[in-house]
């Protein structure tokens, strides 16, 4: 996990299987000022102060390797193969070319494109989901009860500056899934947000200064956070029964 200054994981522990932790900029997270050498930017199980180190974001930096969820997470890496196949199977109830601020398509202007909800379960399939400059997506969940939204995105996912997912009509954080087919994971600067951002063949990137409420998966192991980014932790809970391990989140 690459963490960029002042990123912040909200109220979250940051968790390693015995690992040093470098690269880490921010005063805000381990301590250095931003322009210490490297070796004051890289923290290890057996520095001073041991291998917990508390982060201004609300949790700990645990590097000591015996934590249960280390085993969890494991787990949750190796199911990533099997859940992405089960959500890849489950059918489109919407199909859409293109998701982009424009009028020329369906269910977009040049300020906004809106997804409605249809029944309980929306897999919506994309082919290619591009946000625009400050482009809003709103999921509207029309005020179906539990309603659920996967966003699968076959070709592209990539937002540009200032872009915002809104959900309305009852739609939920905990129900909303992106479904990353794409290569590309690209979430950019200044974006506000809410799901789960699931990228099972890629890196992820969360560029600098956004703000996200759901979690990020990716199938590399890898996810880069921006400068200045806010990710309040919020699992997927709308599948119940079949796929448990994606409802776990990161």
């Amino acid at each position: 996990m690459k963490v960029a200054p002042n990123a912040c994981v909200l109220d979250a522990d940051i968790i390693t299987g015995g690992s040093c932790v470098g690269g880490i900029k921010g005063a805000n997270v381990l301590g250095p000022e931003p322009d210490a050498p490297e070796s004051e930017r890289r923290v290890c199980p057996g520095d001073p102060e041991g291998c917990v180190r508390a982060h201004n974001c609300g949790g700990a930096i645990d590097m000591c390797g015996d934590r249960p969820e280390l085993d969890q997470c494991s787990d949750c890496q190796d199911t990533i193969p099997s859940d992405a196949a089960i959500l890849a199977a489950l059918p489109a109830t919407q199909f859409l070319d293109r998701v982009s601020c424009s009028d020329r398509f369906v269910g977009c202007d040049d300020e906004k494109c809106t997804i409605t909800a249809t029944a309980p379960l929306n897999v919506v399939e994309i082919d290619s989901l591009q946000l625009e400059e400050e482009c809003e997506l709103v999921l509207d969940g029309q005020g179906i009860p539990d309603v659920v939204f996967i966003v699968r995105a076959v070709r592209k996912f990539q937002t540009r500056a200032k872009a915002k997912v809104t959900l309305a009509g009852g739609t939920l954080a905990e129900n909303v899934l992106f479904e990353v087919q794409a290569r590309k994971c690209d979430v950019g600067v200044n974006n506000m947000g809410s799901g789960v951002i699931f990228c099972p063949e890629t890196k992820a990137r969360i560029k600098g200064g956004t703000a996200w409420t759901g979690a990020v998966i990716a199938g590399r192991s890898r996810v880069e956070l921006g400068l200045d980014v806010d990710l309040t932790h919020q699992p997927f809970f709308g599948l119940a029964g079949p796929a448990p391990e994606v409802q776990g989140g990161l």
